[in-house]
């Protein structure tokens, strides 16, 4: 394991299928991990009272979640400049959540809870550019899309951090309309030139591939 990967055995636990997590005043099982990460461990989770699903975001470390938090903290005070289309909306976020594994609580963990966007909804550009049937007029309209996302981030002086296809999503719906959603805010930075050059690059890459 690198050494900027988590690792959830320093604090005893390591996360499993069917494991319960109490955030706030609700608890969610565990059901599905979802590939990927370096800073987190992410899953698919249920919500017990309602059977809703969410997406589960898990560190160890507090320090992990800061650049996430402080990203969609500050994306609710410029839903003008950022609007809500261009990024998951935090459910909830707790530093102290309980795990529960077969009814006995067996330690804590911090976990932020964002909306779940369905796989049949959105999907990955990575996924999206391996299918032959995604036309050169798709590609168009999602790179101009990306391109007007980062330049709005990058107008508020936040640099993503970790700019690549795995972490935009796509969105197209039965009238033709496509959809850009940017996730994974986890290494985002303010007023940073460096990681600012850095999303340009790490832009004009998959602009490149976009064609």
């Amino acid at each position: 394991m690198s050494a900027i990967q988590p690792d959830f055995r320093e604090r005893g636990i390591k996360l499993r299928n069917k494991d319960t997590i109490q955030v706030t005043n609700n608890e969610y099982v565990l059901e599905e991990r979802i590939p990927g990460g370096f800073q987190f461990r992410t899953w698919l989770v249920r919500r017990k009272k309602d059977g809703k699903h969410f997406v589960a975001k898990a560190t160890p470390e507090l320090s992990r979640m800061a650049g996430e938090i402080r990203a969609y903290m500050f994306f609710a005070s410029v839903v003008s400049d950022f609007p809500r289309r261009y990024h998951p909306k935090i459910e909830a976020f707790d530093h102290e959540s309980n795990v529960i594994r077969r009814g006995k609580k067996i330690g804590k963990i911090n976990v932020i809870l964002l909306k779940y966007y369905p796989h049949y909804s959105y999907i990955s550009l990575e996924k999206l550019l391996k299918d032959k049937n995604c036309t050169s007029e798709v590609r168009k309209r999602i790179a101009g899309k990306l391109k007007r996302r980062i330049e709005k981030l990058h107008d508020l002086n936040l640099a993503h951090g970790d700019l690549h296809k795995g972490n935009i999503m796509v969105h197209k719906t039965g009238n033709g309309r496509i959809g850009v959603l940017l996730i994974d805010f986890g290494s985002s930075r303010f007023r940073d030139q460096h990681a600012l050059s850095k999303d340009e690059r790490q832009l004009q890459n998959i602009l490149s591939e976009l064609g």
